[in-house]
Parts: C-alpha cells; structure tokens; sequence
C-alpha cells in the first residue's frame, strides 16, 4: 500500500493543538519504531488527533488529515491517543478505536496484528494506516485480520476471543450414515483436529495414507477430473477436509489457528472422524483436514484429535478459493 503524503501544518496551529491534549484420522480411527515527532509534544493527544490533524506512523510524522488513522487516529508505538483512539504497539486505530499490543478492537473490529477503527487499520501500523475506505490485508469495510478475516464488527480478535479457554463441546448423538459420524456442530465452532489422505512430498512422489483409501467419499465435485485416481486428485487438490455429514458435500470451510493467526479455506469431502471412538473417546469434535493443510496452519507440525490442537471452523462462501488466506 502506498504511503499517504505529508502536509505541512503551520507552526502556530501545531503548537496550540499540542497544548490542547496530552496423527492421521479417518471415519473408523484417530480420525511501530517511531520515526516522527506528533505535534509540538513530541506525541501529545490533541482534540484531532495528534501533530494536527494526523498520527504518527511507523516512518514519519502525519500532517493534517494524513497520518496512519485519519483526523481521530492514533498513534505508533510511541505516539499517543486522538480524540477517541488509543495507542498501541503496533498499528493505529481509526475513529473511535483503539490499538492494541497485538491487535485489539476498534469500531470495526481487529486483527491479530493491526488494529482497526471505523474504516479498518493496516497490518501492522507501518507507513501509515487506513483510509477512509478501509485498508490493511484483509480489505475495506470493516476490521483488519492478519489473514483476512475482516468484515464489519468483526476481526480475528473478535473471533479468537477465550477460545484458548473455552471448553470442547462433543457431539452428543452420532447421528451421521450409519452411525459413525456426526451431524451436530460444535456450538462454539471449535475442533481438535487430525489431518489425513494422500499429498505429495518435497521429492515428489505421493504419500499415500495407510488408514485412508484416498477416495473422497463424496467424489472430487468438479475439484479433480472425474477420471483422476484419488491418490492423484487429493495431492494435486491439497486444500481439503472431511466433516462433509456435519456441513455437507463440497461446502467451503474457513479453518483459524488462534495461536498464530493463520487462515486456510478447505472444501469438506469427505466424511469421518467416528464419532464413538474418536470425538466421544477423545471428548472434543475433530475435524479431520488434509496434511498440507495441517502443516500451514500449524508452522510444519502434524497433530492428532486426542493432542486438542485448536482451531476455529466457519463455513463460507462457496465461491470462496482455496488455500491459505
């Protein structure tokens, strides 16, 4: 994103605004630095904002109108608060919002990494923020996530709020085909998860997963050619997931790693893991994914249901692309 532009403020109009503030699962097993002065206090609050009009940046001082959030911005790391917006560490906030040290809310709603006010903040603060449109990774209207999850009155902070601390919520009856899986979906859309079937490895040949057959049970749905082995389809595919009897066939999945902040969107394909000996036994729901899929949003790792690795499932917009967000 381009920086927006300076405009100088005349002296006296700057100095009387700083004086005015201061495993591998299946359906039957383990299934900024602050680079310029804001106003004649070096970062003081004014009525508008600070130095003027503006805030402070990672990389400069705002004029009038053009600092990181806009005339009721906040500052950098070390600048200070508008008329309604707070400092924080590392991004700005926009009117009537505050920053946070990793992210916190605005009128809008936060990401991770970048704060967000009326209009939406950047990523990370640097260089100056949002415009009146909205800005940072994840586009206009709304909050900023570090991967894209902004939309208005929400963020990433809004949607990973105490789900470090929130407890599993099990299905209750397995009332999936034949039993062996579940339809009911977790009232708080928090799973363990597993990963499972087939992708190809650093030297391109495929793995194939012992405890899975590699076949989508509800066929490739118009993601692989009809006449591509499953082995084939599934490691081409990469972006992919069962949970098909809890969200149905082909239904598009947006999976959040709270920890982290890392997005992928998978499409569900499959069925499992078994309820019984899997989600009952392990007493959380698990939503088994693919293994390219797992070690994105999982920094390389590979987990199992029963080791509780949390992450957020929200079902999106069929038209939505696959992969990481």
């Amino acid at each position: 994103m381009r920086a927006p532009s300076s405009i100088a403020v005349p002296v006296l109009l700057t100095l009387w605004l700083g004086a005015c503030g201061g495993g591998s699962d299946d359906a039957t097993g383990d299934a900024g630095e602050p680079g310029g002065a804001a106003g004649a206090a070096s970062g003081g609050a004014s009525a508008a904002g600070t130095g003027g009009a503006g805030s402070a940046g990672k990389s400069g001082a705002a004029g009038a109108g053009s600092g990181a959030a806009g005339a009721s911005g906040g500052a950098g790391k070390s600048g200070a608060a508008g008329a309604s917006g707070g400092a924080g560490k590392a991004g700005a906030a926009g009117a009537g919002g505050g920053a946070g040290k990793a992210g916190s809310s605005g009128a809008a709603g936060a990401g991770k990494a970048g704060s967000s006010g009326a209009a939406g903040a950047g990523k990370a603060g640097s260089s100056g923020a949002a415009g009146a449109a909205g800005a940072g990774k994840a586009g206009a209207s709304g909050g900023a996530g570090k991967a894209g999850s902004a939309g208005a009155g929400g963020g990433l902070a809004a949607l990973c709020a105490g789900v470090a601390s929130a407890s599993f919520d099990p299905p209750n009856q397995c009332n999936g085909p034949g039993g062996q899986t579940s339809k009911e979906v977790p009232s708080n859309d928090i799973y363990s998860t597993s990963w499972f079937g087939c992708y190809r490895k650093s030297d391109g040949t495929i793995y194939k997963d012992p405890g899975d057959n590699c076949e989508f049970a509800c066929g490739p749905k118009g993601h692989c050619p009809a006449s591509q082995p499953g082995p084939e389809c599934e490691a081409a595919l990469r972006w992919f997931s069962a949970d098909a009897d809890r969200y149905g066939c082909g239904a598009k999945l947006r999976l959040t790693n709270c920890v982290n902040g890392k997005q992928v969107v998978v499409v569900a394909l499959d069925r499992g893991p078994n309820c019984t000996s899997v989600e009952k036994a392990y007493g959380a729901p698990v939503l088994d994914m693919s293994h390219d899929a797992m070690v994105f949003l999982f920094d390389g790792k590979t987990y199992g249901g029963n080791d509780k690795k949390r992450i957020v499932v929200e079902e999106v917009a069929p038209s939505t692309p696959l992969g990481p967000l």
